[in-house]
């Protein structure tokens, strides 16, 4: 009977290892990646109200020259952090303006960022930086019109 409870023992541990390493127990293992597809106008206009709200949080309300960039999490938060974000989708927006974020780094900047969850077109993180990255390297830019 004691081989038979350790045959049992062994094929389970064995099942499990498999499926381990197959993923099948991988946190996060359905999560969407990629870049998404470029906003629809109704999106756009959420979006556009979003960094309007956290431009007006951080102290200018009429900011100018907003890129947004379809591209993955990783890529966005390299910008201004070392990050082990994963690559899922959303949407990086960088704005000009006068802000300040007295916790941020950079607690003032003429740039503030914004990333974009494009599922739900809510902020996931914003932050100052003290240049323009070269928005190329992250995804195709687009432009984002700030105005009615």
């Amino acid at each position: 009977m004691r081989l038979f409870g350790l045959a049992a023992l062994g094929l389970a541990a064995l099942t499990f290892g498999i499926a381990g390493a197959a993923g099948a127990f991988h946190r996060g293992s359905n999560v969407v990646t990629g870049v998404p597809p470029s906003p629809a106008p109704a999106e756009l206009a959420a979006i556009r109200q979003v960094v309007l709200q956290a431009a007006s949080a951080m102290g200018d309300p009429s900011p100018t020259d907003a890129v947004l960039v379809p591209t993955t999490r990783r890529l966005a938060e390299l910008v201004d952090v070392d990050t082990a974000e994963p690559d899922t989708p959303v949407y990086f927006v960088l704005v000009h303006g006068r802000f300040t974020d007295p916790r941020a780094p950079v607690p003032k900047s003429t740039i503030l960022t914004l990333t974009i969850d494009p599922g739900t077109n809510q902020s996931l993180d914003t932050g100052l930086v003290g240049a323009m990255p070269d928005v190329n390297a992250i995804g195709t830019p687009e432009p984002l019109s700030l105005g009615p």
